[in-house]
Parts: C-alpha cells; sequence; structure tokens
C-alpha cells in the first residue's frame, strides 16, 4: 500500500498504582495512531478482514493489523502484530511482543507492556506480566496485582483466584480481595459463599468466615438453610444449619436435599423421608434411591424401575421405566424416558407426550423441538409429541435454533424448519450459524450465503467467508478480502 502519514503524539504519563504491592508501576500513554487523511480499503489489498462491531472492524494490511468503519474508511492505522475487537470502548493491541489498549480514536490508552492482554468485561480486563496474571480496570491501573497463576470470571460480580492450588475472590464493585487461601470456593448463595479449608464453612462476600471451616460436607444455602455433614461415633451424619452456624435441625440424616418450597427430602435409617423446616417427618417415601438430590425434580427409583418425583415426594411421573438421562431436568417441561430399550418423552404433567419407540432420544433444549434417533436416522419431535421431522437424515442439530436446524444426508448438509419443511436441500459441505437471517454455505469448495427461508441470496463463489454482522461479512477471492452487503454487492 501506498505510504500513508499518520499522526504520533508522544506525551508519558507515569502513574504510580495504589494498594498493588510490590507491583511495578503501569505505563500508560496518549500515542496516537489515528489516520491523518483518509484512505479506503478499496486502495489497497486486504490480506484479511473481520466482522464489524459497534461500526469498526478489524483488517490485516501489509502483514499488520488495523481498523477500519463502515464506509470501508481505515480510522486506525495498521501497525499491531495482532489486534483484538473493541470491547467496552477499548481493543487490545501487541506491538513488539507485548500487549496494551487502544481506544477508538486509536489513542495508545496503555502502552503495550504486557505478555498477554484479554479483552474488558464489565470494566475488567485479565493481563500476564512474566508469568503471572492481574486485572487491571479502563484507566490502566491494577486493581488485583499481577502474581496469580490463573485469574477467571466468576459470578455475581466477582473474580476468582489461584495461586499454587489455592483459590481466592475479588470483589469488583467494593475492591475486596480474598486472597487464595481455600482449597475450593464455591459460588455466592444467599450472600454466602461455601469454602474448603481442612474443612467447610462459609464466607460472605467481604472474605470474612462467617461459619467456620468445621463441616465434612456442606451444600449452599437455600430458603436460609444449608445442609452440613459433621462425623458423629465415626458415620457421617447429615443435618441443618442456619446462617449463624447453629443446628437448626440435628444431624441424624445419611442423606439430605435442599430446602424448596419448605420442604426437603432425607435418609433416615435407610427410609426415605421428606421434612418440613422444623425437621418434622410429614411423608415416607415407598422408594429404594433417588438419583440426584439437587435437583427440584427428583429421579427416583423403585425396585429396579424409574420415575420422578417433587421436593414434597408427590408422584410427577410414575416409577415404571428402565431409567432416564437428563442433564437440565425438566427443560421446557420435558424429560426422556427409556421403557424396553426405547427412548420417549413425558412432560411436568406426568403425561407421556411420546411413547417410548426411538433408539435414543435428546433432551429440549429451546421450545422447538427434541432430537430423536431410529435406526441410525435421526429426526426431530416438538412439545406436543408430533414428529414435525421424520427419522431420515444421517445426522441432525442438537439444537432448532429460531425454528431452523441443520440436517446431513450423505455428507451433506440442508435446511429443515419446526414445521418439517425442507427449506434447503442437502447439498451443502457446510452450513454455518444463521447470523442477522443469513449463514455462509460452503458448496463445491466455494461459499456463498443462503437466508433463513433457505433461499440462496449469494450464489457460492468465494474462496472463503465470514457470517454477517452489521450488515456486511468479510469475503475472500484469490487472496484478497473484500465486504459484501445482503445483496451480494461487494460494498468495500
Amino acid at each position: 500500500m501506498k505510504k500513508v502519514a499518520f499522526l504520533i503524539i508522544i506525551v508519558w504519563v507515569m502513574t504510580a498504582i495504589q494498594g498493588c504491592k510490590n507491583q511495578e508501576d503501569i505505563i500508560v500513554t496518549t500515542e496516537r495512531y489515528a489516520m491523518t487523511e483518509a484512505v479506503y480499503v478499496s486502495e489497497v489489498k486486504l490480506q484479511e478482514a473481520f466482522w464489524f462491531i459497534d461500526g469498526i472492524a478489524i483488517v490485516r494490511i501489509d502483514d499488520k493489523f488495523g481498523y477500519i468503519d463502515n464506509t470501508g474508511k481505515i480510522i486506525i492505522e495498521p501497525v499491531f502484530n495482532t489486534a483484538a475487537q473493541f470491547s467496552e470502548g477499548l481493543a487490545a493491541v501487541e506491538m513488539d511482543v507485548k500487549w496494551g489498549y487502544i481506544d477508538k480514536t486509536g489513542d495508545v490508552i496503555i502502552q503495550p507492556q504486557f505478555d498477554e492482554g484479554h479483552s474488558f468485561v464489565e470494566g475488567w480486563a485479565r493481563v500476564k506480566v512474566d508469568k503471572y496474571y492481574g486485572v487491571i480496570d479502563s484507566s490502566g491501573t491494577f486493581i488485583v496485582a499481577a502474581k496469580y497463576d490463573q485469574i477467571f470470571p466468576s459470578f455475581d460480580g466477582f473474580i476468582s483466584l489461584r495461586k499454587e492450588e489455592q483459590y481466592g475472590l475479588f470483589n469488583i464493585e467494593e475492591r475486596i480481595l480474598i486472597e487464595p487461601l481455600y482449597e475450593e470456593i464455591g459460588g455466592f448463595v444467599e450472600g454466602l459463599a461455601s469454602v474448603k479449608k481442612d474443612g467447610w464453612g462459609f464466607i460472605n462476600k467481604s472474605g470474612k468466615i462467617v461459619i467456620d471451616t468445621r463441616f465434612e460436607m456442606i451444600s449452599s444455602f437455600s430458603e436460609g438453610f444449608a445442609a452440613v455433614a459433621v462425623m458423629t461415633e465415626g458415620e457421617r451424619k447429615y443435618g441443618y444449619i442456619d446462617k449463624t452456624g447453629e443446628f437448626v435441625i440435628e444431624p441424624k440424616f445419611d442423606r439430605a436435599g435442599d430446602f424448596i418450597e419448605g420442604y426437603s427430602i432425607v435418609t433416615e435409617e435407610e427410609k426415605w423421608l421428606v421434612i418440613d423446616k422444623r425437621g418434622e417427618v410429614v411423608k415416607y417415601l415407598e422408594i429404594n434411591d433417588v438419583i440426584d438430590m439437587s435437583h427440584q425434580f427428583k429421579q427416583v427409583e423403585v425396585e429396579g424401575r424409574y420415575g420422578f418425583i417433587d421436593n414434597k415426594g408427590n408422584s410427577i411421573i410414575e416409577p415404571r421405566f428402565d431409567m432416564s438421562y437428563s442433564t437440565f431436568n425438566f427443560k421446557e417441561g420435558i424429560i426422556t424416558l427409556r421403557l424396553d430399550e426405547k427412548w420417549g418423552y413425558g412432560n411436568i404433567e406426568g403425561k407421556i407426550i411420546v411413547e417410548p419407540q426411538f433408539d435414543d432420544a435428546m433432551d429440549f433444549m429451546n421450545e422447538y423441538a427434541g432430537r430423536v434417533v431410529l435406526d441410525g436416522k435421526c429426526g426431530y419431535v416438538n412439545k406436543n409429541g408430533e414428529i414435525i421431522v421424520e427419522p431420515q437424515f444421517d445426522d441432525v442439530d442438537f439444537l432448532m435454533a429460531e425454528g431452523i436446524a441443520r440436517v446431513m444426508l450423505d455428507e451433506r448438509y440442508g435446511l429443515v424448519n419446526d414445521k418439517g419443511e425442507l427449506i434447503a436441500a442437502p447439498k451443502y459441505e457446510v452450513i454455518g450459524g444463521f447470523i442477522e437471517g443469513m449463514s455462509a454455505v460452503k458448496l463445491e469448495e466455494k461459499w456463498g450465503f443462503i437466508n433463513d427461508t433457505g433461499e440462496e441470496v449469494v450464489e457460492p463463489q468465494y474462496d472463503n467467508a465470514r457470517q454477517f454482522n452489521e450488515g456486511f461479512a468479510p469475503v475472500n477471492l484469490d487472496g484478497e478480502w473484500y465486504y459484501i452487503d445482503k445483496t451480494g454487492e461487494v460494498v468495500f
């Protein structure tokens, strides 16, 4: 490409980092890589092009990465060895084997100095210095010093920290550090998180141990109660504590579930019971086992047959099946059931909506359909128990997204909808996911696009293609990248 003048203004601002013991000062600059004259990608050769996000896309020119806007104008000079998409107004970029951050005007907000730089999420980004990870905020200030073996997102505004197989947390909003002192840390439920240090206990969101780590096992709090285990006369027994750590139901059970709507299922002396929050028995259960105590609706075994009950012990599905398997426990109100080596479906009202007849059946992942297999062929049933796609394909998607699914026959892909209609014949080598109603497809080693009605709107003609986003898709022809619109026109 022709040499393009660009403005470089360097104003060094050394900022001391407060509260980061033994952490070197971070370097913040206002070095700028904005273009000073209008240059469009149509004037240069694009070696690589990526999706538009918030009107900006990454491109590679002369083996360097820069950024363009949605008119095709180069807005940030291609000078970076590697570049990431903008997130929360900043993008991680790599120069001279070090990572830093720029803003959308091309200003270098945080000078490249990290061995790794990751995208900002909720105001923070993970960075690596030498072999250790830390966390910076959008001003470039270390909020967690780079001294941890690994850092990864947690939940509810917390970052998880690991150092030498010990775990801790950082409360982002309150800037409270809980040093890695624990063998394990659970998520916060009802304001408390389970921690293990020799035994199990609980901490609050400030990191204070509010219930000592004295228990053999614990579960998260549910309705103000947590099931915990202690050793009693050489045996592990379960009871329930409140948030002060005091027993409200003495430890006498062999197993104990969570309280749901005021009731829990427990075992005592090989008997299954439903108890209330006073510890009183409200129902005796004629069952042999509960397969998973954590779910609201529990799979039970009675003399080798399986069914489901709710947390009050009421029968939902009678125990007459060989087994049931569900990762999601009545997701969409449906459960898979097996009888005499055949699979069907039941619902949360206890109705068998599809009699066991298939060789395999998958969970309903959304409202549209469940995947079934018969004699090696795949199809779909809906929540009403109707077979909407007869088992006829070699494979089908596990998930029918937005009422559309890919099907495969003789190693070629097509599309069906939730009405069972074949909207695209299985002729493509590849069909991608749908974004903005469009999907990239590959036919005879060439790439094009179809829409969500199965219509081929861009004839397969390109050597490579990426999905549409914000109205444009990057495509490659003869080693050069372009952007097309949804009519297939090359826009730049």
